[in-house]
């Protein structure tokens, strides 16, 4: 028996993987140890075990584990709230690579609340653009594509029509969103809870130049400079933005001379395949 846990910003999925191959799914909002208190991971392992008895292995794979500290802490965690449990703790482009690619190489991403790419040996994520957040980074991601909104919205960019549907769909004033965005927790959610505004317009004009804009920031900061390291230009991508937006992403990584060979919009298939595949090996 084994778990095998993605938690990305927004969500976690457990899979419970019985030994007949049976599998139970439980889900619970992101863990992400950058923003989420201990007591809160503790929690969602109660909601989720309960008095399940598991004697076996823990694969859990998140956003910001990406440090070891952060991994040792989940570890730590996970074996102490699940008594006989062995957990290994990598980070989410980690997941991303061995759901798309299993043993092989490549270049593989994330576009999800957050965005990520590296170029994967094959067994570990050998080479990738440093990751700087919601703030500087996550080009292409759901936030991104709501702070465009949002600021498109306060500078009076956004045509006439759809901004009062967007006002209508977040009524905030100013005050209340700056309050919103600097004053409480998780504003990279916040900011990509706009996303789907996105995506109910997608055809005008203004938003899809909006989103094959925010796609070619992602291939250009994120996806080019690891191509022309590695030579290859090929690109695979987990995460619910990539699997919305794959018009769009395909338009802006054709311009660049990249091709998308594959997105999964959640990897806990595939992860779960490659720890079976693992386990029928040892």
């Amino acid at each position: 028996m084994n778990l095998v846990i993605d938690s990305g910003s927004s969500k976690t999925v457990w899979r419970l993987q019985h030994d007949d191959g049976g599998t139970v799914d439980r889900f619970t909002v992101g863990l992400n140890p950058h923003f989420t208190p201990d007591s809160v991971v503790e929690r969602c392992i109660d909601e989720v075990m309960g008095a399940t008895p598991f004697e076996g292995e823990i694969f859990f794979y998140g956003a910001g584990c990406g440090d070891s500290q952060s991994r040792q802490r989940y570890k730590q965690i996970f074996e102490h709230c699940i008594p006989g449990s062995r957990a290994v703790v990598e980070d989410d482009l980690t997941g991303a690579c061995r759901a798309l690619l299993g043993d092989r190489p490549g270049l593989a991403g994330i576009l999800g609340t957050g965005s990520n790419a590296c170029y994967y040996d094959g067994t570990a994520v050998a080479d990738r653009i440093c990751s700087t957040g919601y703030v500087l980074g996550d080009e292409g991601s759901g936030n991104h594509i709501g702070r465009r909104l949002w600021k498109d919205y306060w500078a009076g960019r956004m045509p006439g029509p759809l901004a009062e549907q967007f006002k209508h769909l977040f009524p905030l004033s100013l005050p209340e969103f700056l309050q919103r965005l600097y004053h409480e927790p998780c504003a990279n959610r916040f900011l990509a809870s706009a996303a789907p505004f996105a995506a109910q317009h997608r055809q005008e004009p203004y938003m899809h130049s909006l989103l094959v804009g925010c796609m070619t920031a992602y291939i250009e900061e994120q996806v080019l400079p690891l191509g022309k390291r590695r030579h290859t230009a090929t690109l695979s991508l987990t995460g619910s933005v990539a699997a919305h937006f794959r018009h769009e992403l395909d338009e802006a990584a054709t311009q660049a001379g990249i091709a998308v060979a594959h997105i999964m919009a959640q990897p806990i298939e595939g992860l779960a395949a490659y720890h079976r595949k693992r386990e029928q090996h040892t």
